[in-house]
């Protein structure tokens, strides 16, 4: 008769059982079964490198990019967490704890003959194809529509994010980027995304020759009733960041000037308003001519001022869902900024068109009284202690949902 094992040895014994099947699980069937539904789900135009699952249910998608993608452009992140928190099979319904985006990276470029290419044309198909479809009919329940999934993260999260840009329409090639790029919102609903969406964004904008600062918002908006209330600033950046764009029939020399920007920009029932302070200093040297003309010299505008700096407003109105609709208004923050724009204004009230990649945006030249270029730096000064100058906190958490089936647990 052969020796039956103790309890110890079956106990030893169960246990590598449990352990051969949890490896066999999460280790290769599940994150196989799931990379293949993935990749089945966006097609060709999104490469997936892996996926890996931990216990019970947190899915990282690995090296997920953008295949197909014109030459210079990119989309790429690093990894993607999915933290599940319930579902709802009776309400058709799966709510997400977190959704974290690990080092993306979007690049995006203007050609010499103007036309802009990036990679979202691919991308964004395959994602909707990926998601369920809205039925035509507002009731799901009707005959011949199909039933909607919907999916609600209550927190979405990216760290060490770029969004580079690439200019090679002007002479001397031009790349920036907001680099170091945090951000954190919620609560995000697909494909209707209907509820109010808080979030904190900071980041580093970096233009020519790396000249950088620091750039913070904080707010909220909301697409379903198109309202929003955003708050940014932009602490001290060289001009010399944009250098490659001075160049040409009006041409500007800035050396030390530094750009400081503050705004606020609000919309309710898609009607917006935007009010976006401006303060340029360190101004001991710079002129702006046109066609080798001198039309303002800063040391003869400023007179007998140490320490020169021009302040003004841009002020913005138009529909939300239409920004080509918007219109521009520049506001005079002091003498020296009037005695500067009315040469190139002509007469004031008049509009000076910009051309901004295809589009061409008019800006209109508004006069101030002495009370509201007092309240130019007022408003600049509330955005500053909305803002804090501080890392951007993370939204407040939304009241999680009531379980209604099994919970898939974090």
């Amino acid at each position: 008769m052969g020796l039956r094992p103790s309890v110890r040895e079956r106990v030893l014994i169960a246990a590598f059982l449990l352990t051969a099947a949890w490896h066999g699980l999460y280790g290769h069937l599940l994150p196989s079964w799931v990379l293949r539904r993935a990749r089945h789900a966006v097609g060709n135009a999104v490469s997936i490198g892996d996926v890996r699952v931990g216990f019970p249910l947190r899915v990282v998608f690995v090296d997920v990019a953008a295949a197909r993608s014109s030459p210079g452009t990119e989309l790429r992140i690093r990894r993607i967490t999915v933290v599940p928190q319930w579902v709802s099979w009776a309400r058709r319904t799966l709510w997400l704890r977190r959704v974290s985006l690990d080092e993306p990276r979007f690049r995006i470029q203007r050609l010499q003959e103007g036309r802009i290419e990036t990679p979202l044309a691919d991308f964004s198909q395959a994602l909707a194809s990926a998601l369920p479809a809205v039925p035509a009919s507002a009731d799901a329940g009707e005959a011949g529509s199909q039933p909607v999934w919907h999916v609600i993260a209550e927190t979405v999260q990216v760290a060490g994010g770029t969004v580079e840009f690439v200019d090679e329409r002007v002479a001397q090639s031009f790349r920036g980027s907001l680099a170091n790029l945090s951000f954190v919102g919620g609560p995000f609903a697909a494909p209707r995304g209907t509820d109010r969406f808080s979030l904190a964004v900071q980041g580093r904008l970096i233009g020519h020759r790396e000249h950088a600062a620091p750039l913070y918002c904080s707010g909220w908006l909301h697409l379903g009733a198109k309202a929003l209330d955003i708050s940014c600033q932009l602490e001290p950046l060289p001009l010399a960041a944009f250098e490659p764009y001075y160049e040409g029939p009006l041409k500007v020399r800035v050396y030390d000037a530094r750009l400081k920007a503050t705004g606020r920009l609000t919309a309710q029932d898609n009607a917006v308003e935007g009010r976006i302070q401006l303060e340029i200093d360190q101004l001991s040297e710079a002129d702006l001519s046109f066609l080798g003309k001198t039309v303002a010299d800063i040391k003869k505008l400023a007179g007998d001022s140490p320490h020169p700096v021009l302040t003004g407003e841009l002020q913005l109105s138009g529909p939300m869902d239409v920004p080509a609709d918007w219109r521009l208004q520049l506001a005079p923050g002091n003498e020296m900024v009037e005695n500067i724009l009315e040469p190139l204004f002509k007469r004031r009230g008049e509009a000076v068109k910009i051309k901004v990649g295809q589009q061409t945006i008019e800006v209109g030249l508004t006069p101030t009284s002495d009370e509201a270029k007092t309240g130019i730096q007022e408003t600049s000064k509330t955005v500053q202690e909305t803002l804090k100058l501080v890392a951007p906190p993370p939204p407040s958490e939304p009241a999680a949902p009531a379980p209604v089936e099994t919970p898939v647990a974090q």
